[in-house]
């Protein structure tokens, strides 16, 4: 029986003789909110049947956040194929150095005391070099070994209403087991076909091919600029 149906079961007298709310442990709802909490209480346990009840499949759940794909490390690169393997190599490296350009002359009778080699007389001779060193790897032991040609163009640029351009040229082979070389080419003005005036000289060099059937081609080419020469007549001197 519900607490508050207690006041209907009772006459005046004996519900004035009833302890008050604060003195029993029973409380006395009104009839409204008694049947809220009574049909509340029927709902709720209603929908809790009917959950158990129901089938496993027609309970819906939040999706489950989805797992991290599991990646395969991958311990090689991509190939070509499934059967071969392909890398890029390289061989060598080859390569030089140009160094040095310079110029010597001897004047036997000088227009100073102290004559300086970059002016120099027309019939004096002189010589004019560059240094060209390779690195030492296989294949420059190789190219070395094949007497590959070298070739150096000295390239005189004039100043002055007579100077004049020309282009002078040095050659050499390599040899095995040797990586620096000097090239050099001698001469005076007159056959060099240097007139009188300032040169600028430049040095350009081209290295192959190798002197045999094997190749025609070239491997490398380099330059350096720039070094200055004065050619004067040498029939002007005055001896001192």
């Amino acid at each position: 029986m519900w607490v508050d149906e207690l006041p209907l079961l009772m006459s005046d007298r004996e519900r004035q003789a009833t302890p008050s709310p604060q003195a029993t442990p029973f409380i006395i709802f009104p009839l409204s909110a008694t049947n809220l909490l009574k049909q509340g209480y029927f709902i709720m346990q209603l929908e809790t049947i009917a959950l158990d009840a129901a089938p496993a499949s027609s309970v819906v759940s939040a999706p489950a956040a989805p797992a991290l794909a599991q990646q395969p490390a991958q311990a090689q690169p991509v190939q070509i194929g499934t059967t071969e393997t392909y890398s890029d190599n390289i061989l060598g490296p080859v390569g030089f150095t140009l160094s040095n350009l310079r110029i010597a002359a001897k004047n036997k009778k000088p227009a100073y005391a102290v004559q300086t080699p970059y002016i120099i007389g027309s019939e004096e001779q002189f010589s004019i070099s560059v240094d060209i060193e390779f690195n030492k790897s296989p294949l420059s032991v190789l190219l070395m070994c094949l007497k590959t040609r070298l070739v150096v163009d000295f390239a005189f640029e004039g100043y002055g209403k007579d100077a004049v351009e020309t282009h002078l040229k040095a050659t050499g082979l390599t040899q095995k087991g040797e990586f620096n070389y000097t090239l050099t080419y001698t001469s005076n003005a007159v056959k060099a076909g240097l007139t009188s005036g300032l040169y600028s000289i430049a040095a350009i060099a081209t290295i192959g091919p190798v002197e045999n059937e094997c190749s025609s081609c070239v491997f490398g080419h380099g330059y350096l600029d720039r070094l200055l020469v004065q050619v004067y007549p040498s029939n002007e001197e005055c001896g001192i």
